[in-house]
C-alpha cells in the first residue's frame, strides 16, 4: 500500500469535521429563549427587547404561528388603512399594526404595515426606524432589496418635507414682519391723523369775517401765534391747550394813530372739534387808555361768539 492511500481516510475525517464546524460554533435559540425575550419585550417595549426578539427570530428554522388577536388587529389596520382619508384615519390604522406587533413581535408583515401606516402620515423618521427594524428579520434577497430602496425613498420624503417646513416658516416669519410693519405703519398713521387733529398750529380762517385768522406756530415746543385783523396785528403772548381746550390772550395798539394810547386786550376760550378742524368759543377784548392821568379802563367788556376754522 502507497503513502497516498494511507492519507485519503485522514483528509476526508478532517474534511467532515470542517464541513460540521458551523453547526457546532453556533447554537440555534431555544424556544424557552424566544418565548422569554417576547415576553421581555411585551412587559417592557423598547428598541433593545424589540430588536433581541426579531434576531432570535430571523435565527430560528421554526417561529410560532400568529396569534389569532394579533391576526385580527392586523385585519382591521389593513382594512381602516385602504379606506383612510385622513391622517386621523392612518393614525387609528396605524394604531391596530403597532397592536398586532406587540402581540407578535416577530411577524415581519405587521411592522412593515406600521411603517407604511406611518409613512401615509408624514411620519417619516418612524417609517425609516420601522423599516430598518424590518431588515433584521429573515428576509428573502428581493423583500431585503426592496426595503432598502424604501428606505431611500423616505429619506429624500424626509429631505423635501423638512425643506417645505423651513419654506413655510420662513414664509410666516416674513409675513409676520409685514404684519408688524404693516400695523405700524397704521399705529403711525393713526397717530399722524391724531397729532393733525389735536395739533392746532396753522391758519384758521375767522367765518363770517374777511382778513380775519389766527396763525399759530410752534417755537421751542410751545405755542405762539398771532391774532390778524386786516392791517392789525395782535401778538398772542399766551396760547395753551389743554385736551380739546384752548386759551389764548394777547393785545395790540388800538389807537387810531400810534402813540394814541389805546390799547386792546382780547382772550379767547375754544373748544377744539373732535375732527380737529374748528375752533369756537369766545372772544372777549376790553379797551384800556394810558394817558398823563393815569391808566384806565374804556368802555365795557366785549364778549362775542366766534369760530375758526382751517
Amino acid at each position: 500500500m502507497n503513502n497516498k492511500s494511507k492519507i485519503l481516510p485522514a483528509l476526508s475525517s478532517w474534511a467532515a469535521l470542517l464541513l460540521a464546524w458551523p453547526s457546532m460554533a453556533v447554537a440555534q435559540p431555544t424556544n424557552a429563549d424566544f418565548q422569554q425575550a417576547v415576553a421581555a419585550y411585551q412587559q417592557t417595549p423598547s428598541a433593545g427587547t424589540y430588536e433581541k426578539v426579531i434576531k432570535l427570530a430571523a435565527a430560528m428554522d421554526q417561529l410560532p404561528p400568529i396569534p389569532e388577536e394579533a391576526r385580527e388587529h392586523f385585519v382591521m389596520g389593513q382594512t381602516m388603512f385602504k379606506s383612510a382619508k385622513s391622517p386621523n384615519d392612518f393614525s387609528m390604522a396605524s394604531q391596530e399594526f403597532n397592536k398586532a406587533v406587540w402581540l407578535a413581535p416577530w411577524w415581519p408583515e405587521a411592522l412593515y404595515n406600521t411603517a407604511l401606516a406611518c409613512e401615509a402620515q408624514d411620519d417619516y423618521a418612524s417609517a425609516i426606524s420601522d423599516l430598518k427594524y424590518y431588515q433584521l428579520f429573515k428576509l428573502p434577497e428581493a423583500e431585503a432589496r426592496a426595503a432598502q430602496d424604501r428606505i431611500y425613498a423616505l429619506k429624500a420624503k424626509q429631505r423635501m418635507a423638512e425643506q417645505e417646513k423651513q419654506l413655510a416658516a420662513q414664509k410666516a416669519a416674513e409675513e409676520q414682519r409685514a404684519q408688524q410693519a404693516a400695523t405700524a405703519a397704521n399705529a403711525a398713521r393713526e397717530q399722524e391723523e391724531l397729532l393733525k387733529k389735536t395739533n392746532i398750529s396753522g391758519k384758521w380762517s375767522l367765518i363770517g369775517a374777511q382778513n380775519q385768522y389766527l396763525r399759530i406756530s410752534i417755537i421751542s415746543g410751545y405755542y405762539t401765534g398771532v391774532y390778524v385783523m386786516g392791517d392789525r396785528t395782535c401778538q398772542l403772548g399766551y396760547v395753551a391747550k389743554n385736551g380739546n381746550n384752548v386759551s389764548m390772550q394777547g393785545d395790540y395798539d388800538s389807537s387810531g394813530d400810534p402813540g394814541g394810547g389805546y390799547r386792546t386786550y382780547l382772550k379767547f376760550h375754544f373748544t377744539l372739534s373732535d375732527d380737529g378742524t374748528t375752533l369756537t368759543g369766545t372772544k372777549t377784548a376790553d379797551t384800556e387808555r394810558n394817558d398823563k392821568r393815569g391808566r384806565f379802563k374804556i368802555g365795557d367788556t366785549e364778549t362775542e361768539p366766534v369760530t375758526f376754522t382751517r
